[in-house]
């Protein structure tokens, strides 16, 4: 079933790569609208559909773009929107990248479920009819037809004094607030400044990430395997990807990350018949 909110929401926070202080508005849009970021601080205020055709290839983030406008690390906040079944929404925000907040999905959830959610009408099924694989050297992603939507993947640790992680998400059973929203990305300390000459990760802190430095982890953890967990959603929010449907499959992934997973994205929707659109 397609919903929508019950009353507008504000979000304001700072970008986790722009350092930018940004204010997002989440309205109520009518049913098959979809979700649509409006960049209200650009010359005639672009609307751009989340959906594979708007999907930008920006590093350690997902993107969605429209000619010269863009908005970034949406993955977060569309997470929260998956889990709440919000699959229409018109978003106004005034910057290009939306708010860190705490590093994950939790503030966003809260934020959205305190607004309330409407029923519309029915929302269009995607189902699997055979497997799907993508491979990458030692990492791989692959999809399964499956009755609901379950996400399980592997974590593959390069260092002796981090182990390997696993989790599985699976939407229909598990409880999203407490077991997945939490999960913090994972930073390595050594790398932080490398990404900050890139322009990337200027507005982080170490309190909204797994911090990991030779010596192993650096800071308090949510969840023993919290960089498996949030691995998985981030894939829950990439899978808004997909539009105005339902994903119904199992998704398998080691070692994978953003362009994988608009990549499944991408040859899913080219299976079942939409890749045109």
């Amino acid at each position: 079933m397609q919903k929508t909110l019950k009353n507008p929401v504000v979000i304001k926070g700072r970008g986790l790569h722009t350092n930018k202080d940004v204010v997002m508005k989440v309205s109520p849009a009518p049913e098959g609208y979809g979700r649509r970021f409006v960049r209200t601080d650009l010359e005639g205020v672009p609307c751009i559909k989340v959906d594979i055709a708007s999907s930008l290839g920006i590093p350690l983030c997902t993107a969605v773009g429209k000619d010269s406008a863009r908005v970034m690390t949406i993955e977060h906040f569309m997470a929260a929107c998956n889990a709440l079944g919000l699959s229409n929404l018109h978003i106004e925000i005034d910057g290009e990248e939306l708010p860190a907040l705490d590093g994950s999905s939790l503030e966003f959830f809260k934020a959205l479920k305190a607004g309330g959610t409407v029923p519309q009408g029915d929302l269009p099924v995607v189902q699997l009819q055979e497997p799907i694989k993508i491979d990458d050297g030692p990492r791989y992603v692959a999809a399964f037809p499956y009755p609901e939507l379950r996400l399980s993947y592997t974590f593959i640790s390069n260092q002796e004094n981090v182990p390997d992680m696993y989790y599985n998400f699976n939407e229909a059973e598990d409880d999203f607030e407490s077991e997945l929203a939490p999960a913090r990305t994972i930073a390595f300390k050594q790398h932080l400044e490398e990404l900050r000459k890139q322009g990337l990760a200027l507005g982080g802190d170490e309190n909204m990430v797994v911090l990991i430095d030779e010596t192993g982890f650096a800071n308090k953890r949510r969840f023993p395997e919290e960089v498996a967990r949030h691995k998985v959603l981030d894939m829950y929010g990439d899978l808004a990807l997909i539009g105005e449907y339902r994903l119904k499959a199992h998704i398998v992934a080691v070692g994978t990350g953003h362009r994988h997973n608009a990549l499944l994205v991408r040859r899913i929707l080219e299976q079942v018949g939409l890749g045109g659109k």
